[in-house]
């Protein structure tokens, strides 16, 4: 290459210089300097020859010069074909070397090129004085033979790099360099919005759609630098085709180019012809310009119908006492009881995702003369929580809720509301909720509460009774009191038996699955609960709410009435162990006990446990209580879990509590939960907490 010829030349000139300054007579007689030395270099790191690697990749060098030093290194990537490897390596003859100085922080380059019929061809040695570098290579080249559409198409791309040293003479080494086929897993992408959940959808007017990607090896980041995507209207092509014909391959094969958008930027709104049908993909791009190669309907295909009447938000509307409601377009009016005393506070969901709207706004009205007018409407809001509606008086009231999408598309749900007065004019309803077993049986236990009722210290006090699985105690399935009968006492006094035949009580029914319980004590009621198992059944999220959206499902009984915020109960009956059997109950806290110490009546433990002191089917909270924040009210633990054996994972635990709120505006009535049977302790000692509790309760009168 020329670098040779020029240092020949230098060396040649050199030499004449000393004999014309030591008077050489001959050429016997001129002083021969040292022949210069050219440097070596060597790839120190690189991908095996031949090998397969990933596209991006560190590759590092060395070099090293006898007679001086290295002053830099030049790699070259993927010379043309047309360059012989003696080419690359020492130049010949038609090789033209060119420098071209780097420009804006840019390295030096040395061009080598050369013509062929007429055409220039050339590759660059690319300047730097470092010892490594990390490259990214191209992969354009899709392997088809082993994907599948549910898994990444692989690019590849066969690549070879070559470099060599330059010393302080300017002169080069020999090039060392490796060949090999860099590889890149296809970016993919999903689309999200419009849901995907049916093969065909329908939609409204304007597709707005969202889609997310994955690209599992990119530098710098995980995820597609950008999209192409297509809308192709079906009825357009020639011939045209049906929507239920459709496939995604017609979108490769049909209708206008790709569209590119930018990851950085969302796509928007496409504006769409009534009644038409239409199939519409998005495909991924990695920062390699590799483009996503499937296309699959449900994941980033989508097929659907533009219909006027397609693009309706869903309207979710719950609500303490109420339950939940739902709506999709101007829905049939549903007829609900609500009482006086209780404040309707009603949160919203819109959710427009099946036909890729945004939901707008929503508003509400009472009683309202004429829909079409703003008079009485709310004005619009995103708020999702409503303000609290309290009615002052019974009678029919309505109650409209109305959510807006970005085009105007309305939903309403519609509420009819038979609000009634709780009189609150009798003082205990016991809720007998057990059916007739071997031992105790259900007459037993109803007569120790009939006991605790007669042995009262207050003989105006009135009690009722109400028998959930029939008088005879022999229905599994229970009947269920109404609001307006639980209405009529001031306190319920619950014993329940969760632990029979699939543990279905009236108690589950009304507190969990219907709001009947809820809107008792948000409406003043106050309740006492006690019994086998009465929370374990249903402490979390009831599974029979499944089909309302998540934060619409009626709450936890337990958190929500009991205070017991993040907490978790367990049952003995969960564990099956004699040492976690109940001995007896222990005043807590303390040191200023509400309570005195109940212990198991041996003489009424079941025969199954006869020769063990002490009763299974007991609960214990088995976590520090922690209670949110704006906690309102006052929570009192009551009672600690004395097991059999002072080794049980109940030992100590919180096993009774109750909670009160002393401000008249409060949240609900006094409650307290008792996690055992009353039945099986001393009569006696039962009877003083009974005494103690009622008149706990008679503190507080309804409001």
């Amino acid at each position: 290459m020329s670098f040779n010829s020029s240092v020949s030349y230098r060396i040649l000139v050199s030499g004449v210089s000393v004999c014309l300054l030591l008077g050489c007579e001959n050429t016997s007689d001129v002083v021969h300097s040292p022949a210069n030395i050219p440097p070596t270099s060597e790839l120190t790191s690189a991908p095996p020859e031949g090998s397969e690697t990933s596209y991006k990749i560190r590759i590092s060098w060395s070099g090293s010069d006898p007679d001086g030093y290295v002053t830099r290194y030049e790699y070259a990537i993927d010379p043309p074909d047309d360059f012989t490897e003696e080419e690359i390596t020492s130049g010949g003859p038609g090789i033209i070397t060119e420098l071209v100085p780097g420009a804006d922080g840019d390295p030096d380059i040395t061009r080598i090129s050369k013509e062929i019929d007429g055409k220039t061809v050339f590759f660059e040695w690319i300047h730097t004085t470092a010892f490594s570098k990390r490259f990214r290579f191209s992969t354009p080249d899709l392997e088809t033979k082993n994907d599948t559409p549910t898994h990444p198409g692989r690019f590849l791309g066969m690549h070879a790099i070559y470099v060599r040293a330059v010393d302080d003479d300017n002169l080069v080494s020999t090039p060392d360099h490796v060949a090999f086929t860099a590889t890149n897993l296809a970016p993919t992408s999903t689309i999200t919005s419009p849901r995907p959940f049916a093969d065909i959808l329908n939609l409204g007017l304007e597709l707005h759609v969202d889609w997310t990607g994955e690209d599992l090896d990119g530098i710098r980041t995980r995820k597609p630098i950008g999209y192409f995507y297509k809308l192709l209207r079906l009825d357009t092509l020639d011939p045209p085709i049906p929507v239920l014909f459709a496939r995604p391959s017609h979108l490769m094969e049909s209708g206008d180019d790709w569209i590119y958008q930018s990851a950085d930027s969302p796509l928007p709104p496409l504006s769409l012809a009534e009644q038409a049908q239409f199939i519409f993909g998005v495909r991924a791009v990695d920062e390699t310009g590799a483009v996503e190669p499937f296309l699959d309907q449900g994941r980033n295909v989508i097929k659907f119908q533009a219909l006027k009447s397609g693009g309706l938000p869903i309207l979710w509307v719950a609500a303490e006492g109420i339950g939940a409601h739902t709506a999709r377009g101007l829905d049939n009016p549903v007829q609900l009881l609500f009482t006086t005393n209780a404040d309707l506070i009603c949160s919203i969901s819109c959710n427009t995702e099946r036909y890729g709207g945004l939901c707008d706004t929503w508003r509400w009205g009472v009683d309202l003369i004429d829909l079409d007018q703003p008079e009485g409407w709310s004005a619009w809001t995103t708020n999702p929580i409503l303000p609290p509606i309290r009615f002052e008086h019974p009678g029919i009231h309505v109650l409209y809720i109305e959510a807006r999408d970005h085009i105007g598309n309305i939903s309403r749900v519609t509420l009819v509301l038979d609000v009634i007065e709780l009189t609150f004019d009798r003082d205990v309803l016991f809720v007998d909720d057990s059916f007739d077993d071997t031992f105790p049986t259900d007459g037993e236990r109803d007569n120790f509460w009939r006991n605790r009722f007669e042995d009262y210290s207050d003989p105006e006090v009135q009690f009722f009774e109400f028998h959930a699985h029939s008088d005879s105690d022999q229905s599994l399935l229970p009947q269920l009191p109404t609001i307006e009968e639980l209405g009529r006492y001031k306190l319920l006094i619950w014993d329940v038996k969760g632990t029979g035949y699939h543990s279905f009580t009236a108690l589950m029914s009304v507190a969990q699955i219907r709001p009947i319980l809820r809107l008792y004590l948000r409406s003043g009621g106050m309740l006492w609960l006690s019994g086998d198992s009465s929370m374990i059944s249903f402490s979390s999220n009831w599974q029979w709410n499944y089909w309302y959206p998540k934060e619409f499902r009626l709450g936890s009984f337990v958190w929500e009435y009991l205070k017991l915020q993040n907490t978790i109960i367990d049952s003995e009956r969960q564990q099956g162990t004699i040492k976690n059997l109940l001995a007896e109950v222990h005043p807590s806290p303390a040191d200023t006990p509400v309570f005195s110490t109940m212990a198991i009546d041996p003489e009424k433990i079941p025969l199954a446990d006869r020769g063990f002191p002490g009763i299974r089917y007991t609960e214990s909270v088995m976590d520090p209580i922690v209670f949110e924040e704006g906690f309102r009210g006052t929570f009192e633990p009551l009672y600690t879990y004395r097991a059999v054996s002072p080794v049980s994972r109940f030992e100590d635990k919180l096993t009774a509590l109750r909670w009160h709120d002393p401000d008249p505006d409060r949240e609900h009535g006094r409650i307290q939960w008792f996690g055992f049977p009353m039945y099986f302790f001393f009569d006696d000692q039962a009877q003083d907490t009974f005494n103690k509790s009622m008149d706990w309760f008679r503190e507080e009168v309804p409001n």
